[in-house]
């Protein structure tokens, strides 16, 4: 069941508040990781459970090769997988919140993950759709941007106002 957006600011809203829009938007992989805890502690109320999450989460993207960047792997795994998957992070780590969490944790998460992700890819279509016509600006006819492109463009002139 897909999430119905009423409205351009309720569209900003959701994709303001997701870790991963907030990713695009700063490219800082520290900041990702803690926005993305602070997403899960709604779930997971024990601290010591969520100062591992936040270590191994950190050792993790610190292994990723270094000859690419982390941004250039992220959006190179959304646009080769998936592209309605806005959560990347969710895919690559899933045995890292299995083995840190209880089941009903992760079940709980797991729900709440399901609801976040319909409404997010909502808000991105939303947004996608609004501004066809200044994304397909100065392109080639016929041309079909790729996910990257368009989150791009989002970011940086409807959701964040970058300069």
């Amino acid at each position: 069941m897909l999430y119905l957006i009423r409205d351009e600011d309720q569209a900003k809203s959701i994709l303001k508040d997701n870790y991963d829009f907030i990713y695009f938007y700063n490219h800082n992989v520290d900041l990702a990781i803690e926005n993305f805890v602070n997403y899960l502690n709604a779930i997971i109320t024990n601290e010591a459970v969520n100062k591992k999450l936040k270590g191994e989460l950190k050792e993790f993207f610190d292994e990723q090769p270094k000859l690419q960047s982390f941004n250039k792997a992220f959006r190179d795994y959304v646009n080769n997988n998936d592209e309605d998957r806005i959560y990347l992070m969710l895919v690559d780590i899933s045995p890292i919140l299995k083995s840190n969490l209880t089941s009903q944790e992760y079940e709980s998460f797991y729900k709440k993950q399901l609801i976040d992700k319909n409404k997010t890819i909502a808000a991105y279509n939303y947004l996608a759709k609004k501004y066809h016509k200044e994304i397909y600006q100065d392109r080639i006819p016929g041309w079909d941007p790729n996910y990257n492109t368009i989150v791009d463009y989002l970011t940086k002139n409807v959701l964040f106002s970058i300069e």
